[in-house]
């Protein structure tokens, strides 16, 4: 099944004398039988993106494109602003295939690495096949100075079967047996410290300046995967504007800090007009007597919807012999110096989700707290709804959720629409 096709939007010259502009045309005779900027695959585009600084527009020309991860022998990195777009008025497949690789080829966090500066992608199709080497890694890899921004983009994540693919995803039922990782599956996104420390790790002054910066508009992700990873607390900021997600992960997953973390809110989220379905809790979160403290963040969403898992926020402490986290917050009454949910106008289908936040502890105890607009947690957000109003009620099972369409998530027509809307709207 084809995700819903969305429009065009790339305004670009085709002239092959831009001197900022490499082409990819796969039907070329020969690499370079049209102009010195035609290359006949996306790796050699970026490959001399790298060399030459003045190239800061690569434009596919061809319909598909692949990458095959088992060829490459090292990340494909970027250090500088660099865009990848369709050629106008044509939307091209960037298949991504790393199922028939036996040994993972990189030590890197991720295929694709935004070291520096921004990488946008706009027009694009990506179709990730990933395998068992690619558990807990990434397309994209974001460090503290760097930005990724997808623009009229989707992405299909397919995870060939694997023995954890029949893991419970209910944190109810997660915690009947031994404590699971956090995610075997691969991550769209992971923040990368790179050569920066740890934000709240260090009493330096200068630590934590600098920002990673994920952004996207009118952008679809599906299937076996997370949203983002944060194995380390970086600076972070995420905004999302007119996207819909239907994934068999988190929206968010992360470790927490060694130390308390005390100045200001090192993630912060923006949502607007975005459906998220996770299978899995919103977000996770692996607390360790290493790291034992969750990572503050504020998250401001409009016209959103939130929907799929039983819980919306779960902090895993079951690895902390000594929490006294939840003693600090006053058994879930002082939440706000770590959580802050403002917003205007949101949904949360309470016919899946009843806890707003899950926390396990040592011994297997539980404490949850439930899901109602008198919660301390939505302090800050107004005209909150739990009863959904979909055209039909999605049920997603993770083995094909890759196959989901936003026609299986949209909403009856009225005066109150949130969530992502489609071109035609």
């Amino acid at each position: 099944k084809e995700i819903q096709p969305l429009k065009a939007t790339s305004v670009v010259s085709e002239n092959p004398l831009d001197r900022d502009t490499i082409f990819v045309d796969t039907d070329s005779v020969s690499e370079r039988d049209k102009g010195p900027s035609i290359v006949r695959s996306i790796e050699q585009a970026i490959e001399m993106a790298a060399e030459q600084s003045q190239f800061r527009k690569i434009i596919v020309k061809s319909h598909s494109i692949t990458t095959s991860v088992a060829s490459l022998k090292s990340t494909l990195s970027f250090h500088s602003n660099l865009t990848i777009q369709s050629e106008t008025g044509q939307r091209c497949q960037w298949n991504i295939d790393s199922s028939e690789s036996t040994v993972d080829p990189v030590s890197s966090l991720a295929w694709f690495e935004c070291v520096s500066d921004q990488l946008t992608l706009q027009d694009m199709d990506l179709h990730w096949r990933a395998s068992s080497i690619s558990q807990r890694r990434s397309l994209f890899s974001v460090q503290s100075n760097a930005a990724l921004q997808l623009r009229n983009c989707s992405i299909t994540v397919q995870h060939d079967p694997n023995p954890y693919a029949s893991m419970p995803t209910d944190p109810s039922i997660a915690m009947q047996g031994s404590v699971l990782p956090l995610s075997v599956l691969p991550s769209i996104v992971v923040i990368d410290s790179g050569m920066q420390e740890n934000f709240g790790d260090s009493s330096s002054s200068n630590l934590g300046k600098l920002s990673a910066k994920i952004s996207c508009n009118q952008v679809s992700v599906r299937g076996q995967c997370d949203w983002m990873r944060m194995p380390s607390p970086i600076r972070t900021n995420v905004q999302m504007g007119n996207c819909w997600l239907a994934i068999s992960g988190s929206m968010f997953e992360m470790n927490g800090s060694r130390n308390p973390i005390r100045s200001g809110w090192p993630l912060r989220m923006e949502f607007r007009n975005v459906t998220a379905y996770s299978l899995r809790t919103w977000m996770r979160v692996a607390l360790t007597n290493s790291q034992p403290y969750p990572i503050p963040f504020v998250r401001t969403a409009n016209e959103c919807v939130f929907v799929g898992s039983k819980s919306f926020i779960e902090w895993n402490a079951s690895e902390c012999d000594d929490w006294d986290v939840w003693d600090q917050s006053d058994d879930g009454n002082a939440l706000s110096r770590w959580i802050d949910l403002r917003g205007k106008d949101n949904v949360y289908d309470a016919s899946t989700l009843s806890d707003y936040l899950t926390v396990k502890m040592h011994h297997g105890i539980l404490k949850q707290i439930e899901l109602g607009s008198d919660t301390n947690l939505i302090g800050d957000e107004r005209g909150l709804e739990t009863i959904s109003l979909w055209k039909k009620r999605p049920t997603m099972e993770s083995s094909r959720i890759h196959e989901t369409t936003f026609e299986a998530l949209e909403w009856n027509r009225g005066s109150y629409h949130p969530g992502f809307q489609s071109p035609a709207d």
